[in-house]
């Protein structure tokens, strides 16, 4: 399974940090203080009942992260992560979140699946955050799956 260790939050360009924390903070102003959290080098978000990440807003760059050598091809950049295993994957992709929101799960497969080096159980479908994109759409999709 494909695996990225993440460094600190303060080595990856300013230009792709401003965009992570500017979509981690509109998620924090609809979901509670306890389900989201800054680490070190990413940032997750929780559902209510768990401490089991259920999305990863994670900066990718392999000059300072270290993606392991099966790494599918992606380009630097601030990724989406959304958990695709467990019953947190199950709730979030077998429920009717793809139904309401099917414009967010076509840009990514659950079957194609990365992992954060720290939590090698948790595997994460994921997609870029592209220019153009709507945030509050993004923070809207990361909201809606903590409520799963």
């Amino acid at each position: 399974m494909p695996s990225y260790r993440t460094d600190r939050l303060q080595r990856y360009e300013q230009r792709f940090l401003e965009i992570a924390q500017d979509l981690f903070d509109r998620v924090c102003r609809e979901i509670p203080a306890q389900q989201a959290e800054s680490h070190k080098g990413s940032y997750s978000v929780y559902p209510h009942e768990s401490r089991a990440p259920v999305v990863k807003i994670v900066i990718y760059d392999p000059q300072i992260g270290r993606p392991s050598r099966d790494w599918p091809r992606m380009r630097d950049g601030v990724y989406v992560w959304v958990r695709a295993n467990g019953p947190i994957g199950d709730a979030i992709w077998g429920d009717t979140l793809p139904v309401e929101m099917p414009w967010m799960f076509q840009r990514m497969w659950r079957d194609e699946t990365v992992q954060i080096a720290a939590n090698p159980q948790a595997e994460f479908a994921y997609f870029p955050i592209m220019a153009g994109d709507d945030l509050d759409e993004i923070a809207a999709f990361i909201v809606a799956c903590s409520r799963t």
